[in-house]
């Protein structure tokens, strides 16, 4: 069993559980619909050029090697390759210590004043198939960890360096080819490419949901930011406690809170408090 947990605002979380949250008739299930943001639009500056630039690198390389040139135009639709719609939730990983993470309070739980919310997929339970999209829910709610790196050391599979090289100077010529190899390699790259982080975020122990979609993207505000997302459910029998953060102290807004948590996600959700002895 691995839990994850999602730091958030108290704002957000009404939100979440006020406007987001859904029931499906025909299934009678419950879900809050996340938010999975474009991942150009996260807080990591460098989020994709990590991947994007070691790909470029690495496949010059290569071509040099075989007696071959990179041109510019070939580089530019290399990059274009990396930049497929993707769409992402962060959670934080199965390390309980995490959950009541300082640097998490301040960064995404309101600086305190907010709540974390854990997860647990195993406690979801399979839908029959009539249900809303005829999945299973163990099929539909895979994460994977982030991996951190500095720049200088990503290295890649050769044989996606191999694949791509065939398509920019093998197969050139032979658009039905090219085609073919062109499709498999944007699948590769887009289960590679959202994993990669710097390093200076590793203290966040991202593991993603990262979902492909071609569907027009809904927009938010955030400051002077105007960020893409696209919705995603996730059951509510998923969420298995929400820890209230250490700057809320006030046993009146606890016990409002606790209510509304109740409320909206059942009596069986279980009611944690954080640890850190931090003001704000």
């Amino acid at each position: 069993m691995e839990k994850y947990y999602h730091f958030t605002s108290i704002d957000t979380l009404y939100n979440m559980l006020t406007s987001s949250l859904i029931v499906v008739d025909d299934t009678n299930c419950k879900y809050i619909e996340f938010w999975a943001t474009g991942i150009n639009a996260l807080n990591d500056t460098t989020e994709r050029d990590l991947f994007v630039n070691a790909l470029i690198k690495e496949v010059r390389q290569y071509a040099n090697n075989k007696g071959n040139t990179l041109t510019s135009e070939q580089e530019k639709e290399l990059g274009k390759l990396c930049y497929t719609d993707l769409y992402v939730i962060s959670l934080t990983g199965s390390n309980l210590s995490v959950s009541d993470e300082l640097n998490m309070w301040r960064g995404y739980g309101g600086n305190g004043s907010g709540v974390c919310i854990e997860f647990d997929f195993s406690k979801v339970q399979p839908i029959n198939p009539i249900g809303i999209n005829a999945f299973q829910m163990e099929d539909k709610y895979i994460l994977r960890e982030c991996e951190y790196l500095m720049p200088e050391d990503i290295t890649l599979k050769q044989d996606l360096i191999m694949q791509i090289y065939d398509a920019l100077f093998i197969n050139e010529k032979d658009n039905m080819k090219t085609t073919v190899y062109m499709a498999g390699i944007i699948a590769s790259i887009a289960k590679l490419s959202p994993y990669y982080k710097h390093k200076a975020y590793e203290s966040e122990h991202e593991w993603r949901i990262v979902k492909h979609s071609l569907e027009q993207p809904k927009y938010r505000k955030r400051g002077d930011l105007v960020i893409p997302y696209i919705t995603y459910r996730i059951p509510v029998t998923a969420i298995t406690s929400v820890k209230i953060g250490p700057c809320i102290k006030s046993t009146f807004i606890i016990d409002n809170l606790v209510s509304f948590i109740y409320r909206k996600l059942g009596p069986n959700i279980e009611i944690k408090y954080s640890d850190i002895p931090y003001r704000g």
